[in-house]
């Protein structure tokens, strides 16, 4: 009977231990849970925050080759201006050495006129 009632004691202590170690298990398997839960929860998030990086990268990128066609475009404005410009002042230079030249002309006719 002694034998009888240690086997199923010994059987009782065997079962709490398992039960116990099960349940002590299932207790650090929940943080570990809880942990993976969060970092996915992260990776979401930082999936999201990624995108619209990627979004505003592309945004400025675009507005970046924007502003590089209108500099083009205003560097060959600009020189047209200065090729007009340029073009304008080589005008004014020869049309003022040419007048130089005729008031020179004109300043020897006077004084040949009073010579006589």
């Amino acid at each position: 009977m002694k034998q009888a009632v240690l086997k199923v004691v010994f059987l009782a202590m065997c079962v709490s231990f398992f039960v116990i170690l099960t349940c002590g298990c299932e207790e650090e398997l929940a943080p570990s849970e809880k942990k993976s839960r969060l970092i996915a929860a992260e990776n979401i998030e930082l999936q999201k925050q990624l995108a619209q990086k990627d979004k505003e990268i592309e945004r400025l990128k675009s507005a970046l080759e924007k502003c590089n066609a209108e500099k083009e475009e205003q560097k060959q404005q600009m020189d047209k201006e200065m090729n007009s410009l340029g073009d304008y002042t080589m005008k004014a230079f020869t049309e003022n050495i040419q007048l130089k030249e005729e008031n020179d002309k004109l300043k020897k006719q006077i004084e040949e006129l009073k010579k006589q």
